[in-house]
């Protein structure tokens, strides 16, 4: 039977998989592209069938491993897409909507008064916890956690990652540290707008400015700041942790708050649309995530009257 995470799964690369089809003019390797959405669906329905019969831990650990081996293709894959598009980069919009904010003062700039070479060391290495920290918990919540608990959250953080890469579809923007006097952290096929101007590139003590490089060059979709998937998904790793414990909830609030603050505090995002991450993680962890656990109860209830049934 397909779990709700396998339908999910399903759904999105459908969705991608019709996306490529439609731009397929435009977009570098469609064949390519088009021959890993099926090859995803195909494995999504033989996972869901072969773990059948597997213990919930298992089960569950085998789509979270299965999902962090296809993700890091399809965000890539969804960058190339929305180019093909041709649709517009909104990077100048967003930026007016952040000053309009702040009664025409820009926050990014304003933080510059506060920047110090330690505080931007910290920051770049809790930027790039967020590659790190996701999986771990989902893990530990999958292994350890009750089921019920695990099941929705697992789905809940599959809907964020996903709902943020439509959201990429739906209104590119490329990042304020692109867009400014000092110029983008590497090469960069994006023209620059003069959208900031700013005092310094906010040197490190250690290995910032390596781990910034890094993180630039391997991030081919530069398109991908509308809703900030940081933002979303470092809120939902707190609130898993406290799911998973006390302890492990009051150890996590920090490094998540360090990501939130990072996205801003580094350039990678406006404020604008790490605001518009939170509403997401809001929709997927609140409302959906109710409607999840309503289903979850129908189920357990309709199988305990078949069970009932049968004795």
């Amino acid at each position: 039977m397909l779990r709700p995470v396998d339908r999910l799964n399903l759904g999105f690369f459908s969705l991608v998989l019709a996306g490529s089809i439609v731009h397929r003019e435009g977009l570098p390797g469609a064949g390519w592209w088009m021959a890993f959405d099926v090859a995803v669906l195909a494995a999504v329905i033989g996972i869901s069938r072969r773990t059948q019969d597997w213990p919930f831990s298992r089960a569950a650990a085998a789509r979270v491993v299965f999902a962090l081996l296809v993700i890091p293709g399809v965000f890539t894959q969804v960058g190339f897409v929305v180019r093909a598009s041709g649709r517009p980069d909104h990077a100048a919009e967003v930026a007016e909507v952040d000053r309009w904010l702040f009664g025409g003062n820009d926050p990014l700039e304003a933080l510059e008064g506060i920047a110090h070479p330690l505080v931007s060391e910290l920051m770049q290495w809790a930027y790039v916890a967020y590659l790190v920290l996701p999986p771990a918990v989902i893990l530990v919540l999958a292994t350890r956690g009750a089921r019920p608990v695990a099941e929705r959250s697992i789905w809940s953080m599959l809907c964020i990652i996903y709902m943020t890469y439509v959201g990429y579809y739906l209104c590119p923007t490329s990042g304020p540290n692109i867009h400014s006097n000092i110029g983008a952290p590497g090469p960069c096929e994006i023209e620059p707008l003069p959208l900031y101007t700013f005092q310094s590139d906010l040197p490190g003590v250690w290995l910032k400015r390596d781990l910034e490089e890094l993180v630039f060059v391997g991030e081919l979709t530069k398109w991908d700041c509308m809703p900030s998937g940081h933002v979303a998904i470092a809120i939902a790793v707190a609130v898993f942790g406290f799911r998973i414990g006390r302890v492990w909830g009051w150890a996590l609030l920090p490094i998540c708050s360090a990501i939130v603050v990072s996205t801003v505090y580094l350039r990678y995002h406006y404020v604008v649309d790490a605001v518009a991450g939170a509403a997401v993680a809001w929709l997927c962890l609140g409302p959906l995530e109710r409607l999840y656990a309503r289903w979850q109860r129908r189920q357990a209830f309709a199988g305990a009257i078949d069970h009932g049934k049968t004795l």
